[in-house]
């Protein structure tokens, strides 16, 4: 009797995992559209570090961001003293504890220039996230169409294989009434195995081509059974060359990544440029002693100006280092726009 309700657990178990299975398959026949639809794109690799990348942007952008705001800090020391002879005895221990408050006014556009080449930074991310989803679209695309040119292989090596059979035995029939020689009968033997290994190749490409394209989909433990050949379009009209070239240029997911990763190196060399500004803070601090004196104060607010003078050529060197990699996103740029230019 202690079983049952054991045995009720793993039946229900048992009908749950074969419902959840069976809501995790494919769909026979399986078209074009279900196979985009049902792609697993998220667990796809090249999807995973495009958002992997874009994140780290955003992480960076928001540390930037940061740098803006209100900075607060605690702090303490402690002292264990021997106090000088000719002054009153206020023990052997100090300690001093305080606050400070920190809030960057103005850098001269240093921060706003970095923030924006994170901002575009993050846009260059975003395209190549649709650039990675549309890549595995078409790979999904021509992994579909090598499945339905395995079967019309098949068939026709299975049509083939079936031709050459009854060659075979109509021989062997002619060689049994002395119309047909030896020869013959092994010459049609041959053609049979012929197509019979070219008809069992065909068959494993059959499985192989599926094999891809459960991969492709990230469905690798579930092989299509059947495929629909989508309908195709029997005439589109395009327009003119000099037209689709330019909506090329426009909509290229490529392109505009590599147009957005160009603004982000033109607003770090900005940025780069304008470390050698001033920067203006506000600054309040207060602090609490353990031996009071009249030349300790209580607290004190002000504003602080900082201007570099010398930086041992750092900022030279950064904007060399800046303008090299506009030089070499601007190269980038050109060269994808003549690839596409040239594909269409």
């Amino acid at each position: 009797l202690c079983w049952l309700p054991l045995r009720a657990s793993l039946s229900a178990l048992t009908l749950f995992m074969s419902s959840h299975l069976c809501a995790e398959s494919l769909p026979s026949p399986l078209t074009l559209a279900q196979a985009l639809e049902l792609a697993r794109f998220s667990e796809s690799p090249s999807i995973e570090q495009a958002l992997a990348q874009k994140s780290r942007a955003d992480a960076e952008r928001a540390i930037i961001q940061s740098r803006d705001g209100t900075h607060m800090e605690l702090f303490s020391r402690y002292y264990a003293l021997e106090p000088d002879a000719s002054v009153a005895d206020l023990g052997r221990d100090d300690y001093v504890a305080g606050i400070s408050i920190r809030k960057p006014l103005v850098d001269f556009g240093r921060t706003r220039s970095q923030l924006q080449a994170k901002e575009a930074e993050t846009k260059r991310f975003e395209y190549e996230l649709i650039a990675a989803t549309g890549r595995r679209k078409l790979d999904i695309i021509e992994k579909y169409f090598a499945v339905i040119l395995a079967d019309l292989y098949y068939i026709w090596k299975n049509e083939a294989m079936s031709i050459e059979f009854v060659h075979l035995e109509l021989a062997q029939d002619h060689k049994r009434v002395g119309k047909a020689s030896d020869l013959e009968v092994m010459e049609k033997e041959k053609n049979f195995q012929v197509m019979r290994v070219q008809r069992f190749r065909a068959e494993s490409e059959q499985r192989s081509t599926r094999a891809r394209l459960a991969m492709a989909m990230q469905w690798p433990d579930q092989l299509a059974d059947t495929l629909i050949p989508p309908q195709l379009l029997e005439h589109v009209a395009i327009g003119e060359t000099e037209a689709l070239q330019q909506q090329a240029q426009n909509d290229n997911p490529k392109i505009l990544a590599l147009r957005a990763k160009l603004l982000s190196a033109q607003r770090e060399l900005q940025a780069v440029r304008r470390q050698a500004n001033p920067s203006i803070d506000a600054e309040v601090e207060a602090w609490s002693y353990g031996r009071e004196f009249s030349s300790r104060d209580k607290w004190h607010a002000g504003i602080s100006l900082r201007l570099p003078l010398l930086q041992g050529g750092e900022v030279k060197a950064g904007v060399a280092k800046a303008r090299a990699e506009v030089d070499f996103w601007q190269a980038e740029l050109a060269q994808a726009i003549l690839e596409v230019r040239q594909s269409v």
